[in-house]
């Protein structure tokens, strides 16, 4: 993109921008219902706290604003810390100009904690076409805090580019969807305007990130050319949410890149492990989704007897759709599978912790992928699909054993 049509596309986002400020000005000041920002740390979100939080500020009686993340506990490692930073950012001017602003992080439930399903009750795990997973690990937090919190009339402020009807529902809301109908790369273009936030940190963050984990070699990381882009179905099965980067057991995410583009050395040995996770976790439920295909594939083709009592089989894989027994995945994981796959994240939790040892020159023995409480549920899982299957266990399958 030249300069030229930099700068007119620049000029017009200011414009955009000016008219999206006076939008939240005037419906922050029509009433007193406090303010509630779900914040998925993306540059959507983070964009609107910069226009929320400068307002406050100006006002003479700013009303209450609440920022709610939810955190999946799978989140990559580098936009955990940075959403950490940015609270901690956050809570410290609002504490320096006495400002009613309070931020919480909420996590999913034990019952819909990411492993305790995949691991410990066997669902398959998220596929490129179908990820579940933000729902249970996102939405449903959020909406279960909103219910919690909102005895008396509030507003949701809601970042999407797009309409989200995620919340629409929650008893004595209303909702502000102020980003409705921008462009990303207005985004992005913001943080051109707009240097610093109120709070202090530089607004380029999402832009560089955006940048080094794309091929895009463009100053607008999506192209301006690209109006395709608006169709793509984003993170976590909603692009209207944020564009934030997936989780990093996500198979949406790509760890070349990532790797390639934006993780230092010292933390390129983590990175690798996860992503050593992350292929495990989808190797092997796909090759179980291999045997059974083949499995149901041999089970396509009956049995008969003959006039010598012989077997001779009829293959009738003709009266059978293909994706009756051709499906990349099984319904359940195997136990052996499930037990697999958590004593190799145990592995990778060791050594990652030793790393973490050796940089920080003090012990991390806290680091772990799974909560006691997670591991003590999975084990009780498995303890009563062991119990419930074994009148019908199979061993050469099924050899299970506990270590934790």
């Amino acid at each position: 993109m030249n300069a030229k049509v930099f700068s007119e596309r620049l000029n017009t986002s200011r414009i955009v921008w000016d008219r999206v400020k006076e939008t939240i000005r005037s419906s922050y000041k029509e009433d007193s219902k406090p303010w509630i920002i779900p914040y998925p740390h993306g540059p959507n979100s983070f964009t609107l706290l910069h226009i929320i939080l400068g307002i406050m500020k100006e006002e003479k009686d700013p009303k209450p604003v609440t920022i709610v993340q939810s955190q999946t506990g799978n989140d990559l490692p580098f936009v955990l810390e940075e959403s950490n930073q940015t609270f901690r950012y956050i809570n410290r001017y609002a504490a320096a100009y006495h400002l009613p602003i309070s931020t919480e992080i909420i996590t999913p439930s034990l019952e819909d904690s990411f492993w305790v399903n995949v691991i410990g009750n066997g669902f398959p795990p998220p596929k490129t076409n179908f990820q579940y997973c933000g729902e249970t690990l996102k939405i449903k937090p959020m909406v279960n805090w909103l219910k919690e919190h909102t005895n008396t009339p509030c507003k949701i402020i809601l970042s999407g580019l797009s309409y989200d009807p995620s919340f629409r529902g929650v008893a004595n809301t209303d909702e502000l969807q102020p980003l409705n109908g921008l462009e990303f790369a207005d985004i992005i273009l913001f943080s051109r305007l707009y240097g610093v936030t109120p709070w202090g940190e530089k607004t380029n963050k999402f832009s560089d990130l955006y940048e080094a984990v794309t091929d895009s070699v463009s100053p607008i990381p999506y192209s301006l050319r690209n109006e395709e882009y608006k169709e793509v179905q984003g993170p976590c099965g909603r692009m209207n949410t944020d564009f934030q980067l997936p989780c990093w057991n996500c198979p949406l995410m790509n760890y070349q890149t990532l790797l390639a583009k934006r993780i230092d050395l010292k933390d390129e040995r983590w990175y690798k492990h996860l992503f050593a996770i992350q292929r495990k976790l989808y190797t092997l439920s796909f090759e179980q989704g291999a045997r059974d295909g083949e499995e149901n594939r041999q089970q396509m083709h009956h049995v008969k007897r003959g006039r010598n009592n012989q077997e001779e089989s009829q293959n009738t894989k003709s009266d059978v759709s293909p994706k009756d027994y051709t499906a990349p995945q099984s319904e359940t994981l195997y136990l052996s599978t499930r037990r697999e796959i958590f004593h190799f994240i145990k592995e990778r939790e060791g050594i990652i912790r030793d790393y973490m040892d050796k940089d920080f020159n003090q012990p991390h023995s806290h680091f772990r992928f799974f909560s006691e409480e997670e591991e003590t549920e999975i084990k009780r899982l498995w303890d009563a699909e062991l119990e419930k299957k074994e009148d019908s266990y199979e061993p050469e399958r099924e050899q299970i054993t506990f270590n934790f």
